[in-house]
């Protein structure tokens, strides 16, 4: 299973990846071409979509788990059932964003709260619900996304996602270095987004050749497609209100043009995090199929465990002290000199949120996900509170980065201690705590500037890691060596 995972890892990180580098190549074109305003409001219309998505619940996550479960058993029209009804509340949804979208439109038309009415007249409505139509029909990908991955087609699902968001972004540059403004580009996004909306369609039913669309289904929707949805759509939306809304307040604070600076380096690490997230998303359907047969999910965790905390740890330290050399590269110095500062702070965020990835896979695919709810409700919560607090008093936003981090170091612990209950069936803390060490260590090793210190620290870290996952790994294969992994 580690070594299908690892291909299907692959094409998921080689999708997230690929993204990630036109759209970074992407941004100094958009940046000169649409200017820092404009550019600013790009950035902000994109959070707006990604937030309004949230309304079409988690329907992507919910597809999979139920896909890999019911095909497991080969209840095929459970599967059929599953996807229309997921299209079913996604349509819901879709609706909800555009009367949300209006609503939001409204009350800048009344109050400028973002401040975008006086500095684009007779457009900022349209960019709006132009904005809003994109996330209704995008908010249809993650259904049938999921769908190709519970049936194990991820090189598709990832070549389907290349090619839609690499054609969006060579579409929004072609119009931008053509002079055309960002009214255009909200409509080129649509057109491109309908087209692959049916181009995914299609592929369903080669995959699935038993599917059929139902009218009933979609508008008759089961209960249970319903709360598998909803746990796994409150959990992002508790993300989602915790780690994105923060660009708001930045921009309520200091505006549209110190919004492009810290918006680059949130926008970045959001992908970094995705990158994370595609890295081990086979274990989601792993977890779901072992759960369907009956069998525990202990040894598969621990494997994702260590595959991620090594990988995403390494790679977080190389980029911390390569940032400020390719950032001004890329983007020239006077914006590594704004944004700079934030991708470091960043940077140490993620160290410690790449701990959230693992609980939300696994107890959404043992159908947990009231539990994962709550879970994510009580750190989400944690770090809105130090966000808000030290911004109210420092009024920096890198400091509010800082107080995010430091909750997550408080309430990580707590989490992966949760879980572990439900993975192991009892509760060990000095385990955990050992785990999560190695991340308090690779912070401490950021933070603190004697050469001599951070070799020690390092030392230690390696040791740990190395205790935590390898040695034990070792001991088990000499045991008994795998047959097939």
């Amino acid at each position: 299973m580690i070594k299908e995972g690892l291909k299907n890892g692959f094409w998921s990180v080689l999708d997230t990846v690929l993204y990630i580098v036109l759209y970074l190549a992407a941004l100094p074109v958009l940046l000169n071409s649409l200017g820092k305003s404009t550019f600013g409001l790009w950035i902000f219309l994109n959070t707006l979509m990604g937030i309004l998505g949230l309304l079409q619940l988690n329907t992507g996550a919910a597809t999979t788990r139920n896909v890999s479960y019911y095909s497991a058993q080969s209840n095929y029209p459970e599967v059929t059932r599953t996807i229309n009804n997921a299209l079913g509340i996604t349509l819901i949804g879709g609706l909800a964003i555009l009367i949300i979208s209006a609503i939001i439109a409204g009350i800048e038309m009344q109050t400028s709260v973002f401040g975008i009415r006086d500095s684009y007249p007779g457009q900022y409505v349209t960019c709006f619900m132009l904005a809003g139509v994109t996330a209704a029909l995008r908010g249809f990908y993650p259904v049938f996304q999921g769908a190709f991955k519970a049936c194990n087609k991820f090189a598709t699902s990832a070549v389907l996602n290349i090619l839609s968001k690499g054609g969006l972004l060579a579409v929004n540059i072609g119009l931008a270095l053509s002079g055309y403004g960002l009214l255009h580009i909200l409509w080129a996004n649509i057109i491109i987004s309908l087209l692959f909306l049916i181009i995914q369609f299609i592929y369903v039913g080669r995959y699935l050749p038993y599917y059929k669309i139902s009218i009933q289904q979609l508008v008759k929707i089961e209960r249970p497609a319903i709360a598998y949805s909803f746990w796994p759509w409150l959990q992002s939306l508790f993300v989602m209100i915790a780690f994105q809304t923060d660009r708001f307040w930045v921009t309520s604070f200091s505006g549209l043009s110190e919004v492009s600076s810290y918006g680059l380096a949130s926008t970045l690490f959001n992908h970094i995090h995705l990158i994370f997230l595609s890295l081990i998303f086979w274990v989601f359907p792993g977890f779901s199929a072992t759960a369907a047969n009956g069998h525990s999910s202990e040894q598969l965790y621990k494997k994702a465990s260590g595959l991620l905390s090594g990988i995403a740890i390494s790679l977080l330290l190389l980029f911390y002290f390569i940032s400020p050399f390719v950032l001004e590269q890329w983007l020239g110095a006077d914006m590594q000199a704004s944004a700079g500062i934030y991708l470091k702070a960043y940077t140490l965020f993620e160290l410690i949120f790449i701990y959230t990835i693992l609980p939300f896979y696994y107890l959404n695919a043992i159908g947990k996900g009231k539990l994962a709810a709550w879970c994510t409700a009580g750190y989400c919560l944690l770090s809105y509170v130090f966000m808000i607090i030290t911004l109210v008093f420092t009024h920096d936003a890198v400091y509010m980065v800082y107080a995010m981090t430091l909750s997550l170091c408080i309430s990580m612990p707590l989490l992966q201690l949760v879980v572990d209950r439900h993975v192991s069936g009892t509760y060990r803390p000095f385990i955990i705590l050992r785990q999560v060490a190695v991340t308090y260590l690779a912070i401490a090793f950021l933070l603190v500037p004697d050469l001599a210190a951070r070799v020690v620290i390092g030392f230690v870290m390696a040791a740990l890691f190395y205790s935590n996952y390898l040695m034990q790994e070792r001991k088990e294969a000499q045991i008994n060596p795998p047959e097939n992994i």
